[in-house]
């Protein structure tokens, strides 16, 4: 079996959106505070273009 290595300081962790968007509260402060957090860690973070988004009816963007 084979096993990854684990994430270490200067590693990038990428952020997908969630399905609805951390855009409104407390969603979006406690997703900055997680940015934060990482960022302390010494990691690197790199949040999607949809991860804060609220532009779709209950979804973070629209389908198209």
């Amino acid at each position: 079996m084979r096993y990854p290595q684990f994430i270490k300081k200067g590693d990038t962790i990428g952020f997908p959106a969630p399905s609805f968007g951390a855009n409104l509260e407390p969603y979006h402060s406690c997703f900055l505070k997680a940015l934060d957090y990482f960022r302390d860690k010494g990691f690197n973070v790199l949040p999607g273009p949809n991860s804060t988004a609220g532009l779709g009816i209950g979804i973070s963007n629209k389908p198209e």
